[in-house]
């Protein structure tokens, strides 16, 4: 077999991540197959792109949602990527794949997917030796441990974050994909991980993540806002702990706007209104 450029797989000429995430994962699977055995040539670095977000790709049907078959294939590309490249071949990509399996075995909302992330980013340490404390990750998530969502959330996440190349990119996950999730069960316990991650990153809960999280909670979006208020909830409570714990005033975190913001959220709340119901 030749080597499989991408305009083979179509991606040059039409949307790449329409092409992924279609209805069928057999599609996501289709790359696999190349890269399982190298043969993706200089397009790698838009499959790699397609992938990281195929990590993540969830879409809400009714009461329940697809996209874990999604979720599951782009797994398996990155398992393939690591058996297939050579180390120099994919360390451009190290910190983006990195970071994506971590979030994806720590933070998915399926045990199968949290298990094939694990795979790949063993897989991964094992062959490429290139992934940022990997053998140190894998002791701490394996594909036992990851088996329990609330401890991946709350407990694993915190012994990941000790490693910073890691802690920024869990917490903006957390804020971007998972505060406003479906699952009511997923918004708390995201509330309750940025609260202990504020912990790994004061500076930039305060100044980045807590804005945010304010503008959240005024929301047209019903999940967005329940989530959002959780977590400026948690995360100001997580702040003030360490500020005390350290000796340090309050406003070192948080500053007489943030203070106002939280008192301004149940008058904020009541007012703005939600969006139209979803039937």
């Amino acid at each position: 077999m030749g080597v499989v450029s991408t305009s083979d797989l179509g991606l040059c000429q039409c949307d790449a991540w329409a092409w992924l995430c279609s209805p069928s994962p057999g599609l996501s699977l289709c790359a696999s197959v190349p890269a399982s055995q190298g043969q993706l040539d200089k397009g790698l670095a838009q499959i790699v792109t397609v992938i990281l977000k195929a990590l993540t790709y969830e879409e809400k049907r009714g009461a329940c949602s697809v996209g874990s078959n999604v979720r599951d294939a782009a797994c398996y590309v990155c398992w393939a990527f690591a058996r297939a490249y050579e180390p120099q071949e994919l360390k451009p990509f190290v910190a983006a794949i990195s970071s994506a399996l971590v979030i994806a075995a720590v933070f998915d909302r399926d045990v199968n997917c949290r298990r094939a992330a694990s795979a790949a980013f063993q897989e991964n340490v094992g062959r490429q030796g290139t992934f940022p404390h990997g053998i140190d990750i894998l002791t701490t998530a394996d594909y036992f441990t990851v088996g329990n969502r609330s401890n991946c959330f709350l407990v694993i996440s915190m012994s990941i974050a000790g490693f910073p190349e890691y802690t920024q990119p869990m917490i903006d996950h957390l804020v971007t994909m998972k505060i406003n999730h479906w699952d009511g069960a997923i918004r708390e316990l995201s509330a309750k991980a940025l609260r202990n991650l504020a912990q790994r990153a004061p500076e930039h809960s305060a100044r980045h993540v807590f804005p945010r999280l304010l503008s959240m909670t005024q929301s047209p979006d019903l999940h967005t806002r329940h989530g959002a208020v959780l977590a400026c909830a948690e995360v100001s409570h997580s702040l003030y702990t360490l500020a005390v714990q350290q000796g340090r005033p309050v406003s070192d975190f948080l500053d007489e706007k943030a203070v106002q913001g939280l008192k301004q959220i149940h008058q904020q709340v009541s007012v703005q209104p939600l969006g139209p119901p979803f039937f």
